[in-house]
C-alpha cells in the first residue's frame, strides 16, 4: 500500500447549517412535543420517541440555501466515494452512543447520499442516549451542535507506491 496518500477535496457543513434545518423545519417543536409526558431520565420511555424525532429529522427537506451549499460543495469535490464524519462529536453522542463509537463516520456516494448521510448524523443527536445524557446533565435539545465534514475518499489503486 502506497505511504503518503493525498486527500481530496472535502466540504464542512457547520453547526449553525444544522441550526437553520431545524428552525426551518420547526423541529425543536417537534421534539419537544414528541417528549411531552415521558420521564426522560428513563431509557426504555425514550426508545420510541427518540426513533420517531429521528425519523422525522431524516425525512425533512434542507431549506434551500443549506441544500444549494451543501450542492455546490458536492460538485467541487467531485462525484465519488465519500465518508461523512463529525468534525465536532457532541459529548453526548462521544460518551453514551455505541453505535457511533463502532461507526464513526457514514459512506455515501454522489449529493444525494451525502445529504442523506449528513441528516442521519443530525438524527443522531437525538438518539436516546443522547436525550438523556443531555437531560442528566441540564442541557437544552436546542443547544445540541455537530459540525460535519463531506472527504472524497482517495483512490488507492491509482497511487503507485513509494
Amino acid at each position: 500500500s502506497p505511504l503518503v496518500i493525498q486527500i481530496p477535496a472535502s466540504l464542512v457543513v457547520t453547526a449553525a447549517a444544522f441550526r437553520k434545518f431545524m428552525l426551518k423545519n420547526r423541529l425543536d417543536e417537534v421534539v419537544e412535543g414528541l417528549l411531552v409526558g415521558v420521564n426522560v431520565r428513563r431509557i426504555e420511555e425514550l426508545q420510541q420517541p427518540a426513533a420517531q424525532i429521528q425519523e422525522v429529522i431524516r425525512s425533512s427537506y434542507l431549506p434551500d440555501e443549506v441544500y444549494h451549499r451543501i450542492l455546490e460543495g458536492c460538485l467541487e469535490m467531485g462525484y465519488g466515494a465519500t465518508v461523512v464524519w463529525p468534525v465536532t462529536m457532541p459529548s453526548e453522542l462521544f460518551h453514551y452512543s455505541g453505535e457511533r463509537q463502532r461507526s464513526p463516520c457514514l459512506e455515501a456516494v454522489g449529493p444525494e447520499e451525502i445529504m442523506d448521510a449528513i441528516r442521519s448524523w443530525w438524527a443522531s443527536l437525538f438518539e436516546s442516549t443522547a436525550i438523556l445524557y443531555r437531560e442528566l446533565n441540564g442541557q437544552s435539545h436546542r443547544d445540541a451542535r455537530i459540525t460535519l465534514a463531506a472527504q472524497r475518499t482517495p483512490d488507492t489503486g491509482s497511487t503507485e507506491s513509494v
